[in-house]
């Protein structure tokens, strides 16, 4: 069986920066589990890195988190849909939220369960997908102020999540600006604001952030070591922290080049990578393994080795070339490193073991 391995040892240092880079701005951060897809043993290995909160958008992530540790803050960060909001009051803390009517289910359920839930708020600023206009922010927070089992501890926003607007210093200026004239006109202290995420670590390095943005929701960077896939690597972080393990089931000389009539365009899962007059009319070393793009998608694979190139992928098997000498029989295992589209979709097949190296 294909392998997803978790080198803990590299999360832990990638860890222990974001701690000392947050530390640094005296601000409170969280791990960001979504990749996860709710994997019972990596949420264990996180948990072991005592974090403070623990932020996803799934209820039922949140629910194992609670059951292997009571005590982190959980923090449920996709407004909720009103059919889980019994289920947020009870195994999170802490949740996002852009519509008062499910704020007053929220409340609702809270009483109910004699327990104070706690909500931030979540404001447009211009990557247009969740967030509340900022011109109706002032009513909605007065409304929500009322509600009796109801604590607003936040604001929040998101930045490069969706139309790729970037969290810069104006907007996060904007937003703290924004806080504090909720903090005046409603006369209510608010604890956080949330518009942290990894993108905005680069203002960070370069010292450019503003002062008042105090709470950091941080998954990419943990687990890969960037800002984002398009960015380069923080300095001092690892990006070697997932990696794909497939086993061989076929390995023979081929031709390099396919023969045939070619059509232009495969489907279920396969990719064409070639034109016949631009591949060479060689035999070459090729090797089959046993994952294919409904398992990891290729393009989000980088072979460990060298010597192996990826050719291409149907939808259960991806084809490599081997050079520099073959050493590698069937049975062998080769190993990718893995970027986020290609873990995501391993974390959750079910036809991929989950491993702790």
């Amino acid at each position: 069986m294909a392998e997803v391995l978790l080198n803990f040892e590299n999360l832990k240092n990638n860890y222990n920066y974001l701690n000392y880079l947050f530390g640094k701005r005296k601000a409170s951060w969280g791990v960001v589990t979504k990749l996860l897809s709710g994997n019972d043993l990596y949420l264990r290995k996180i948990l072991e890195l005592n974090p403070n909160q623990i932020l996803d958008s799934r209820i039922d992530s949140l629910m194992k988190v609670k059951s292997i540790d009571k005590t982190v803050e959980t923090i449920y960060i996709r407004p909720p849909s009103l059919y889980e909001v019994d289920d947020i009051v009870e195994f999170s803390d802490i949740s996002f939220n852009t519509e008062v009517s499910v704020v007053e289910k929220l409340n609702h359920f809270a009483k109910k369960k004699n327990k104070t839930h706690k909500v931030v708020l979540m404001s447009e600023m211009g990557d247009i997908r969740e967030g509340i206009p900022i011109e109706c922010l002032l009513k909605d927070f007065y409304k929500i102020l009322k509600l009796s089992h109801i604590s607003i501890v936040g604001i929040g926003a998101n930045f490069y999540c969706l139309s790729g607007v970037l969290p810069t210093r104006d907007k996060f200026s904007e937003l703290v600006s924004i806080k504090r004239d909720l903090e005046s006109r409603l006369q209510h202290s608010i604890s956080w604001v949330s518009a942290g995420s990894s993108k905005s670590i680069g203002l960070i390095e370069s010292d450019t952030l503003p002062d008042g943005i105090n709470h950091y929701r941080i998954g990419y960077s943990l687990f890969f070591g960037g800002l984002s896939e398009v960015d380069p690597l923080i300095n001092g972080m690892s990006d070697k922290i997932f990696s794909i393990s497939a086993e061989i089931i076929e390995i023979k000389c081929k031709s390099n080049r396919p023969y045939g009539s070619i059509g232009d365009h495969i489907n279920y899962g396969g990719s064409l990578l070639f034109k016949e007059d631009t591949i060479p009319s060689v035999n070459a070393i090729r090797a089959i393994v046993n994952i294919g793009n409904s398992d990891a998608p290729y393009e989000h694979l980088e072979p460990v080795d060298k010597n192996v190139v990826i050719v291409g992928a149907s939808s259960e098997m991806l084809v490599v070339t081997i050079s520099g000498g073959n050493r590698y029989k069937v049975g062998d295992k080769i190993f990718f490193y893995s970027k986020y589209v290609s873990t995501r979709n391993a974390i959750n097949s079910k036809y991929i073991k989950k491993v702790v190296v």
